[in-house]
């Protein structure tokens, strides 16, 4: 039962970290469209500016999940691998 649930977490993760990436891709890229727009206009510029920080602020806060869940896919490898070592070895009478 555990397995099950824990393997359905990591694809729910995996999508909505796909999802994530994505919008913040578009935001990223948006960003970079009203920046380059605002030109000489200062009002736009101050817009732009604003709006580009706070989406890399989300940019960066995806990037931060990204980075806790690789590590965490990490350590479940790590935990099969050592429990497939464990279980391959040879006991001790």
């Amino acid at each position: 039962m555990k397995k099950k649930f824990n393997k359905k977490w990591i694809i729910v993760g995996t999508i909505l970290l796909i999802i994530l990436n994505a919008i913040s891709l578009y935001i990223i890229n948006v960003n970079i469209d009203n920046t380059l727009a605002a030109g000489k206009d200062p009002a736009l510029e101050l817009k732009a500016q604003q709006n580009g920080f706070f989406g890399m602020i989300f940019a960066a806060v995806v990037i931060t999940l990204d980075i806790f869940f690789i590590m965490y896919l990490l350590y479940l490898l790590y935990k099969f691998v050592a429990k497939t070592l464990n279980n391959s070895l040879p006991q001790k009478p």
